[in-house]
């Protein structure tokens, strides 16, 4: 019970009843980064999110008092005792801007209240030069003080657990691979006749309607066209077997990023030994292939960066109570997947996007924004739900 209750129970001086204080964590920012910071249980041990993932810092110890009893269990009298006193836990920083995911949950709540009316919306925010978080955001959103009134469901971090077709924003990985092997190039052209047939299947363009027709590799990154990126994706599997999957695998797909949260999903590869034609060309346009939004923003940083793929970091530093650094947490390169040419390639072809393609909404006067659009449908049983779709898009600035 809260203090004022258990006041005005003392206050009854009921026979029987006593009150017992103990402490208990609070959150004075009651739902910020609710689902990143987790909860603790009613013994304070870490139950979610940050949470349980430090608790072997936060925590401290419990004092005792250790003393002599007989064989029967009742204390000797004026034996010798010792009193062993607590130790608080350490104090964890994290790598989040507060003003930040301020900002990011602000706009979430204004896209929640608008007429897109989305089940749910997140946000993800890295510092592509360090693999810092700087804000991670979900909406609906719940009161820390109160997690056992909110839905379960609201508790998931769906930013690092849920796994989702990223569509046309994978088209970043599938152009980076093929840049890099040199089997396109900003001279290549590609014809677009509303759809491509592989293997006896067809797959259509979103705008099949109004077919894109000829066109060159940057327009085909600003019209975000489906068969130039098939064909882009043919082409890395035509110099080598197994290379588009040598480098998806590369970039961090189908493993967990190594963050430090608990409840990281791996993401969904189709199994190498299956993938034919039509794998390649599906997932070439990010359909066929699962990822995590945690995984799809660590790779895109690889190629923001100069094409060194980091570990993404959320912790960064623990420190104790004399205000000594235990721990502080360094940039951690995984490897180099692509070249600093075929990144400075990329970026400057993800500019155009938000320049004069699917991206326009994002550009900002006086900055140099690039990014990719994606639209996903929603996988079920037996294929995809009509009329249900994930919306995305992920930028650079």
């Amino acid at each position: 019970v809260d203090f004022n209750i258990s006041q005005s129970i003392e206050d009854k001086g009921l026979t029987g009843i006593n009150i017992v204080q103990e402490t208990q964590r609070y959150y004075p920012k009651s739902s910020l980064a609710c689902q990143l910071i987790g909860f603790c249980g009613i013994d304070n041990q870490g139950l979610e999110g940050v949470e349980v993932a430090c608790d072997k810092w936060l925590s401290g110890a419990d004092g005792r008092v250790v003393s002599e009893y007989d064989g029967i269990g009742q204390a000797i009298p004026q034996a010798e005792y010792e009193y062993i006193a607590p130790t608080d836990g350490y104090d964890v920083y994290l790598t989040i801007d507060e003003n930040i995911q301020y900002f990011c949950e602000r706009e979430l709540e204004e896209l929640m209240a608008s007429d897109v009316n989305p089940k749910s919306a997140s946000i993800l925010m890295m510092n592509p030069k360090t693999g810092e978080i700087l804000a991670m955001a979900t909406a609906p959103e719940y009161d820390l003080n109160d997690y056992k009134s909110a839905d379960s469901s609201l508790r998931r971090n769906p930013l690092i657990s849920d796994s989702y077709e990223p569509g046309s924003c994978f088209k970043i990985i599938t152009s980076s691979a093929a840049l890099e092997e040199g089997t396109v190039n900003t001279n290549s052209t590609f014809y677009d006749p509303g759809y491509v047939m592989v293997a006896g299947q067809k797959i259509k363009c979103w705008r099949y309607y109004n077919p894109h027709g000829s066109q060159t590799l940057v327009e085909a990154f600003q019209n975000s066209c489906n068969p130039a990126f098939v064909k882009i994706g043919q082409s890395i599997e035509a110099k080598e077997k197994g290379l588009f999957y040598k480098y998806i695998k590369a970039f961090g797909f189908g493993q967990k990023t190594g963050i430090d949260l608990s409840g990281e999903a791996s993401g969904i590869m189709i199994d190498q030994n299956k993938l034919g034609p039509v794998e390649v060309a599906t997932i070439s346009i990010g359909q066929g292939i699962a990822v995590t939004p945690l995984q799809l923003v660590t790779a895109v940083s690889a190629v923001a960066n100069g094409g060194t793929l980091l570990e993404p970091q959320i912790v960064s530093k623990v420190v104790d109570n004399d205000g000594k650094i235990i721990q502080e947490f360094q940039k951690k390169e995984v490897r180099q997947v692509i070249s600093q040419d075929t990144s400075k390639l990329v970026c400057s072809l993800l500019e155009q996007v938000v320049a004069n393609g699917t991206g326009r909404k994002a550009y900002i006067e006086g900055y140099r924004v690039g990014g990719k659009t994606g639209t996903a449908q929603v996988a079920g049983k037996g294929g995809y739900v009509p009329g249900k779709y994930i919306a995305s898009f992920i930028g650079m600035a």
